[in-house]
Parts: C-alpha cells; sequence; structure tokens
C-alpha cells in the first residue's frame, strides 16, 4: 500500500531501524494504444501512431519502402507492451542519423547464402528493414527444406524480436 514503510536491509540483512524507504505503489493498470479515447478503436488508434512514425522517418529521408515496415515494426512494439523498443527508440534513432552512424537509405542485401542460410548486409541502416527482409528469406527458404536461418549484419537496433518470430510461427 502507498505510504506504508520497507525497513532498509544492510549487505547482511539485517535491519537497519534508523532507516526506512517509502513502497512504491503497485502499478495495476498499463496504458495501451485507444485505451483511454472509447471513441477510436484501437485499430483507429493504431493505425494513427503507425501513421505518426511513418511521418516522422519520412521527414528524415527515409524513402517508403523502408518507412512502411520500420513504422509497422515499432507501432507493433508499442501495441504490445514493448514500450521499450518502440517510439520512445525515436530519439536515439535520430541521434544515430545526425551523427551519419544510420543510413536511412539503406537497403539489404544478401551477401551469401545457401539452401538453408542467407547472410543479409544492413547496408548500415536501422535494422527493422533487414531483419524483416532476413525473416522472410528464411521462411521461404525453410518452405523448400524444412529449415532455415538467416542473419544480419552491418546494421542498427532492429526493434522486439518478438515481431520477427511471429512472423515465423505464423508461416508455420
Amino acid at each position: 500500500p502507498v505510504g506504508e514503510h520497507q525497513p532498509i536491509l544492510s549487505v547482511t540483512g539485517r535491519r537497519l531501524a534508523s532507516q526506512r524507504a517509502p513502497t512504491l505503489p503497485y502499478r495495476t493498470y498499463r496504458a495501451r494504444l485507444g485505451a483511454d479515447n472509447p471513441e477510436n478503436s484501437k485499430t483507429d488508434s493504431y493505425a494513427t501512431h503507425r501513421d505518426q512514425i511513418k511521418s516522422i522517418l519520412l521527414s528524415w529521408g527515409m524513402p517508403e519502402v523502408n518507412a512502411e515496415p520500420t513504422s509497422k515494426i515499432l507501432s507493433w512494439d508499442d501495441l504490445h507492451g514493448v514500450d521499450s523498443h518502440g517510439m520512445s527508440m525515436l530519439p536515439g534513432y535520430d541521434n544515430l542519423r545526425r551523427t551519419g552512424r544510420a543510413n536511412m537509405e539503406a537497403r539489404p542485401t544478401i551477401v551469401r547464402e545457401s539452401p538453408v542460410s542467407a547472410l543479409v548486409d544492413g547496408g548500415g541502416g536501422l535494422g527493422h528493414v533487414p531483419s524483416h527482409y532476413a525473416m522472410g528469406v528464411a521462411i521461404e527458404k525453410a518452405k523448400k527444406t524444412g529449415m532455415a536461418i538467416a542473419a544480419v549484419h552491418n546494421s542498427a537496433h532492429f526493434g522486439a524480436t518478438g515481431f520477427y518470430t511471429l512472423m515465423a510461427a505464423k508461416a508455420g
């Protein structure tokens, strides 16, 4: 409960009676897109959220072909409670862009492959596009051979891993 205090313990586990720390309230509600506005459906809020992120990416010079999957993945992260990997990453990505450490126009390419594997070069851009591409390649290879793997190098942060594993799970 709010306002109650828990004793501070020493490294040996003994209570230090003269020092007390307040406990934090337990968080029972976690906000989700559209949760506070019943007039909009979650689908509408998600689309608006995704479009806002996409607008930011486009304003940075990211081509539409890259901005679409990147905004989709960042919005998915937020919608599924992985707030640390969604739109909260935009300031860091902006810093990468401004310092020349992320190429907004990068396009992924396969630099090495076998029937069951692919190595994708991310072109020095954000990791969402090459990771999405690599998972698509792995899925297609797995449909033909029964299993496959793809790896990406030369790219920045790629968001929450769950998005890509869900792609594979949905593909069977």
